[in-house]
């Protein structure tokens, strides 16, 4: 995956990790039949990935919350995996001097953008 045009300075394999994870916490999360949105842009002098979803969303609480191992509401919606995915792609994505930020709302859904630094 490479974003058009955009001159990232990050390496192939270490965003497609990034994108694979937040698009597949998008997909386990949102119901069958609604949608899941993936767009690029290119804002200052960062490349952005954005997925938006329209599933369950989070509180702010939960959103706050987000790291290593931490699952949501489990005894009432079977997840699986390990609770890496977003945690796993923040961590990679600061290592690249970027940010990965979280949007939600309950039973709305959830807005993932991250943010890389340009190589210009």
């Amino acid at each position: 995956m490479a974003i058009e045009d955009s001159r990232a300075k990050i390496l192939e394999p270490h965003l497609r990790k990034i994108v694979e994870e937040v698009l597949s916490n998008a997909l386990k999360f949102t119901e069958k039949g609604k949608r899941v949105e993936v767009s690029t842009s290119i804002e200052g002098n960062r490349s952005c990935i954005i997925v938006k979803d329209n599933g369950k969303g989070m509180t702010p609480e939960q959103v706050k919350r987000v790291g290593a191992y931490i699952q949501f509401d489990r005894s009432r919606q079977e997840q699986q995996g390990s609770g890496l995915g977003l945690a796993l792609a923040r961590k990679i994505t600061n290592l690249y001097g970027g940010e990965l930020a979280i949007e939600s709302r309950l039973s709305v859904g959830t807005k993932v953008t991250v943010m890389i630094p340009r190589a210009d």
